[in-house]
């Protein structure tokens, strides 16, 4: 939910924020005629099994982030003992958190932005689909667009040098 929180810091206080970095970011999570997303029906399906059994669906949300990946295991058990290292937030707090991703459409902030913006997604990422990227583009021509073909959900793990070496060298541009 990283980029759902930058883009409305962004939207709520444009003083503090320079430039954005959107990592496996979407600005609208859910699929529709005109955007490509997660079909809603499938967040319907994690918030009813939050309920049965909330420590499984974690662990099959996880799995979705590193779905397709050829070293997914290696990725799933390091996924695993970051979320795991701390107490599961509570049933209402997940919930809650769906229901943002289902609902949140920050499209008309994203394209308002006037500041730079770097997005980074993976080609093989099965929450944010890699056609999000265009669409992006399509709002704001100015965002940097960013594919790491054989990166998933979470590139900082499975492409951490590509990914730094990205946020670097925007970083870097911002500073010139």
């Amino acid at each position: 939910m990283g980029a759902t929180v930058v883009l409305d810091i962004a939207d709520r206080y444009p003083e503090w924020v320079s430039s954005l970095v959107l990592l496996s970011g979407n600005p609208s999570y859910t699929q529709t005629e005109q955007w490509p997303g997660m079909d809603a029906g499938l967040l319907d399906d994690f918030a009813g099994h939050l309920n049965k059994n909330c420590q499984a669906t974690l662990l099959r949300f996880l799995s979705l982030q590193v779905n397709g990946m050829p070293d997914r295991k290696v990725l799933l058990k390091a996924l695993k003992e970051s979320v795991f290292e701390c107490d599961a937030p509570d049933e209402n707090t997940l919930q809650g958190g769906l229901k943002i991703l289902k609902e949140a459409d920050l499209r008309p902030v994203l394209s308002g932005l006037t500041i730079p913006v770097s997005a980074i997604l993976g080609g093989l990422d099965t929450l944010v689909p890699v056609a999000v990227g265009q669409k992006m583009q399509q709002l704001l021509p100015s965002l940097e667009l960013n594919i790491i073909d054989r990166a998933g959900h979470v590139p900082f793990l499975s492409h951490s040098r590509e990914t730094l070496a990205i946020i670097s060298r925007f970083m870097d541009e911002q500073c010139i």
